[in-house]
């Protein structure tokens, strides 16, 4: 069983003012071997994502086009049913293999997150932050 430990926003420097920390890149990470099904254990939800729980994340390969895409899965806490969103993902390649863009078919949104480490079976901790220059940093 895998696990996923997944901050939104990092625990360290949550709500302070200015740019968001730079970690290292994992120069040998392997998308093939982190593909697979994640289970969520810790995530600081943004407010859209309030009304889920349960949260798993699917890495895979689109077997109809190629690309690589991420599905995020979760119980609705409001209807009880088990709701899914697709994503695309954009590799950025042996320069910064560990930096993975994605974004959500048929809206404008795009952003990207950083795997900062795993051992690609039992645990993962991904990290995304978005600087607000002299506000709040989520």
């Amino acid at each position: 069983m895998r696990m996923l430990l997944l901050v939104v926003a990092a625990m360290v420097g949550v709500a302070r003012a200015g740019t968001c920390p730079k970690y290292p890149i994992i120069r040998d990470f392997d998308f093939h071997r982190y593909m697979g099904l994640w289970y969520q254990q810790d995530k600081l939800q943004a407010s859209w994502e309030a009304p889920g729980r349960c949260w798993k994340t699917l890495y895979a390969r689109d077997h109809k086009n190629g690309q690589f895409k991420m599905k995020m899965i979760f119980r609705s806490t409001i209807t009880g049913r088990v709701e899914e969103y697709d994503s695309q993902l954009t590799l950025q390649g042996p320069i910064k293999p560990s930096l993975i863009k994605y974004s959500i078919p048929l809206t404008f949104m795009e952003d990207e997150f950083q795997v900062l480490a795993t051992d690609y079976e039992s645990f993962s901790l991904e990290y995304k932050c978005d600087p607000n220059g002299l506000l709040e940093k989520s």
